[in-house]
């Protein structure tokens, strides 16, 4: 695990400091992967809530109670894929609290090389405190709503959007959800979701059904991603992957994840890729001034 120096936090804003990238966040490229810079962030999150009460987390969790990710986008800089786990990098994390609402908590975290400043990932995440038996959120305490009542300003990434229609012709792919998918809470982590996404692009995209992309998609950076969280799913779970290039953008893949018992839908993502692929050279990023 990654080691995560606190730097400076109260309970609506925390920065950190980290040095190099975990071996296990590369992927076949050798370069990150979009669900282990969600995963990275995660770290530098669970830190600054649970030992510095970022949040007032502490006071807001209990055995009874448990925190969920309704929404997650991220917003990426090409230049992120310039790092491996060989890098010898110091990043630089921020992470604030957003104006809460009635039952949601939204946080904005960056990423930054902490040398050149370059700002690489901006995450913006909708949380909720759910009531672990009947799976239904809890309304945020009046103390913590007054408390963080200065904060103003709902980031326009995490207002709510309707969904899309499915249209008639889409592309499916299967797969069913295994025990190292699940997470503390026993339910599919949101990195099944996101891999199954890339594993559905990139076999269309072998399969020579797409428009402009060829091959393995993994060589095609992705610079944005967006993911509603609709339902939940748990182990031995068969799940269904659609997924529809977007005619008028032709870098952007709509994906729903379905569960293929009662079809209920678990996930909508978005992703875009960068036209152009990855360089296949494997030189380690230095922090430049």
């Amino acid at each position: 695990m990654s080691c995560y120096i606190v730097n400076k936090v109260n309970t609506a804003y925390a920065e950190l400091t980290t040095r190099g990238i975990d071996y296990n966040f590369d992927d076949r490229r050798g370069k990150w992967s979009i669900w282990n810079v969600s995963l990275f962030l995660d770290g530098a999150e669970d830190l600054v809530q649970k030992r510095e009460n970022f949040m007032d987390f502490r006071s807001l969790k209990s055995s009874h109670v448990s925190s969920v990710i309704i929404k997650e986008v991220m917003k990426l800089h090409p230049s992120l894929y310039d790092y491996t786990y060989r890098s010898d990098v110091e990043f630089r994390i921020t992470i604030e609290l957003g104006e809460l609402g009635r039952t949601s908590v939204p946080l904005i975290s960056k990423l930054f090389d902490a040398i050149s400043g370059q700002l690489l990932v901006e995450r913006f995440l909708k949380l909720a405190f759910i009531d672990n038996k009947t799976r239904r959120p809890v309304n945020n305490p009046e103390w913590y709503l007054n408390k963080n009542s200065h904060i103003q300003g709902v980031p326009s990434e995490l207002l709510k959007m309707p969904l899309p229609e499915q249209p008639p012709e889409v592309f499916e792919y299967r797969t069913v959800v295994r025990y190292s998918d699940l997470d503390s809470n026993y339910h599919a982590n949101y990195s099944l979701y996101v891999k199954s996404c890339m594993d559905c692009v990139t076999t269309a995209s072998i399969d020579k059904k797409l428009v402009h992309f060829s091959g393995d998609m993994c060589w095609y950076p992705v610079t944005f991603s967006s993911v509603d969280f609709l339902g939940e799913s748990f182990v031995g779970d068969k799940i269904i992957i659609v997924m529809w290039q977007n005619s008028e953008k032709i870098n952007e893949f709509m994906f729903f994840i379905y569960k293929d018992t009662d079809k209920k839908k678990l996930t909508y993502v978005i992703c875009q890729f960068g036209l152009e692929k990855i360089s296949r050279r494997s030189t380690p990023a230095v922090s430049k001034m």
